[in-house]
């Protein structure tokens, strides 16, 4: 048996590893009093603030508080052990924290870490479901948070990935041009049907919870994977689970009497009785959507309502026709900021109708038929 006072840092977090490890096999929870109470009797190292800190970072995940109180960084992405990265509007950022080496954890700390974290946020995190999204506090900071597990991963490390949810959300007329504030404003209160497109972080739902400010008092429902849009009193709120899925929400939704739907993403199947129920007069719909420039979203719309629609012998062109009659605008959004807006309009190829370029100036090269810049 080692003598406590010959135990080393590296013996002491391997047992306490192993004790944590063992205490999950037989259904218990780990907690940071039982680490205390079981190690603290090792001789000064047990009590010694780096392996306090230590244990402080798998239970907490003390080690992202840095990063975390830094508003600045509305994202925070852990890709393993030592492999922190930021974003703060100006692209993807590594970053190195000012700690101890002995207080940093290796792959198998990390991953442990993070499923104590999971598991105290209730969240079901294993192979059979390797990818999580879900809203989380983190040192009194609200973040959308993502999971994914390390079976999926070449190098068996799990991943995190925060998106700071902000408590204060911004105006339009903190993000909205001053020359384009009127027409936006207008469009929402005439109720047109609103498309937002961009990259992953580029302000697409910053801009949605700003113009959410502008229908406080109308009947809203909002159709979200993770709670992001700012409720106000009269607005209903629905939120995506396995067993139902955007698209049952949507047909929920509508019997519910709404003034207007918005739906926080359109991904997938969502897509057909989204422009089904335009189509039979719904307005007021806003919407976001992955995609590198506004006309760009034709064709991925359009591929997924042929992938999930029960009516592909429809083609692209009725297709294509049947959503660029439903959207009155499209809002592309490049780093936070609205780069362009255009409105689809008739006289170009049936399966590529032609756009009017409304504001800014598409920087990606297209092949779809324009129109002249109006703004």
């Amino acid at each position: 048996m080692i003598e406590t006072t010959q135990t080393s840092l590296s013996d002491l977090k391997r047992w306490a590893l192993k004790y944590i490890q063992e205490q999950i096999i037989r259904g218990e929870r780990p907690c940071l009093s039982s680490l205390d109470k079981k190690f603290g009797t090792f001789g000064g190292i047990g009590r010694s603030p780096i392996f306090r800190q230590w244990l402080q970072n798998i239970f907490t995940l003390e080690f992202l508080q840095a990063l975390i109180f830094e508003k600045e960084n509305f994202e925070i992405l852990i890709l393993g052990p030592r492999k922190f990265f930021t974003d703060r509007g100006l692209g993807v950022q590594s970053q190195q924290l000012d700690t101890n080496d002995d207080e940093q954890l290796n792959t198998e700390e990390l991953n442990l870490a993070l499923e104590l974290w999971a598991q105290g946020t209730g969240q079901g995190w294993n192979f059979n479901r390797p990818f999580i999204s879900f809203e989380c506090e983190l040192f009194a900071e609200r973040f959308r948070a993502t999971l994914i597990h390390q079976s999926l991963s070449p190098d068996k490390s799990h991943r995190l990935f925060l998106r700071r949810l902000g408590d204060t959300p911004l105006k339009a007329e903190n993000i909205i041009d001053a020359n384009l504030l009127p027409f936006i404003l207008s469009a929402i209160r005439a109720k047109k049907n609103i498309l937002i497109t961009g990259a992953t972080a580029s302000g697409k739902t910053t801009l949605m919870r700003a113009l959410v400010q502008e229908i406080r008092h109308e009947h809203l429902v909002v159709l979200e994977d993770v709670a992001e849009i700012d409720q106000y009193p009269g607005h209903t709120h629905l939120l995506s689970r396995e067993n139902h899925g955007l698209k049952e929400l949507l047909s929920y939704a509508l019997r519910m009497r709404p003034d207007r739907i918005w739906l926080g993403e359109i991904r997938s199947q969502e897509v057909v009785p989204l422009f089904m129920a335009l189509n039979t007069g719904h307005r007021g719909m806003l919407a976001t959507l992955h995609a590198d420039s506004a006309p760009e979203a034709l064709s991925r719309l359009t591929m997924l309502f042929l992938i999930y629609s029960n009516l592909r012998e429809m083609g692209p062109g009725p297709v294509s026709q049947l959503i660029t009659q439903n959207i009155d605008y499209v809002i592309h959004m490049s780093e936070r900021k609205i780069s362009h807006v255009i409105r689809w309009i008739g006289g170009g190829h049936t399966q590529r109708p032609a756009f009017e370029i409304l504001f800014g100036k598409i920087v990606a090269g297209t092949s779809v038929p324009l129109i002249e810049t109006r703004m």
